[in-house]
């Protein structure tokens, strides 16, 4: 008897698992396979998180394919995007303390399946190197990693309907910063654009060299 009980209980848990891998929206995977400490749920997306094992969760996202985006409140958000903005601080979850070294080791994961560290925010008008420029100095090395992989400095933001700076790339936003000297960390942006613009005169020589 114990032993029908026991296999009922383990088939029903495993019913349950496979409806919710395919049922649960991916942005409750992402999140939960991301979050480091669990608090007392409050809300209803809190309470379907806290239900969602975070091995699970992590499986789920590294399982994905070559499937680059998920959706939230009917938006196609690009994973990369929202990976660089936990990265980053610029989104952040009130109840959920997010993984920054999961969601490095999930960038690389989702490059290496050929998605595209280019691609707007459909709420904002950003890419994923643009919040990172204008938080570049809470993790400098990682931001230069970032343009390593193939983010593009002069991507411009989507139009002004997006956002204040829309159809400046992200080379021009740093020299904005620099010229009104309005950042609290000046001496930073200096520097950041030093190295981006040695950066850009370099690759047009090498260009310029490959025409030759």
């Amino acid at each position: 008897m114990f032993r029908v009980v026991l296999g009922t209980v383990i088939l029903v848990v495993l019913l349950f698992w496979s409806v919710s891998l395919a049922v649960l929206p991916n942005s409750v995977w992402l999140i939960k396979g991301l979050t480091k400490k669990q608090p007392e749920p409050e809300s209803p997306i809190e309470y379907v998180v806290a239900l969602v094992p975070r091995d699970l969760a992590k499986f789920k996202i590294e399982h994905l394919e070559s499937d680059c985006f998920f959706y939230i409140d009917g938006q196609r958000i690009s994973y990369l995007s929202i990976l660089v903005d936990i990265i980053f601080d610029a989104f952040r979850l009130d109840s959920f303390e997010l993984d920054k070294v999961v969601s490095k080791q999930l960038v690389l994961m989702f490059k290496e399946q050929g998605c595209s560290l280019n691609v707007h925010h459909p709420a904002n008008g950003l890419a994923p190197i643009h919040s990172a420029l204008l938080s570049g100095y809470l993790d400098h090395d990682y931001l230069m990693r970032l343009i390593e992989l193939g983010a593009d400095v002069n991507l411009p933001i989507k139009h002004a309907d997006f956002h204040s700076h829309g159809g400046r790339t992200g080379l021009e936003l740093i020299r904005l910063i620099v010229a009104n000297n309005r950042s609290t960390h000046p001496a930073y942006f200096k520097r950041l654009l030093l190295e981006l613009e040695a950066r850009n005169q370099s690759l047009s020589r090498v260009e310029a060299s490959r025409l030759d």
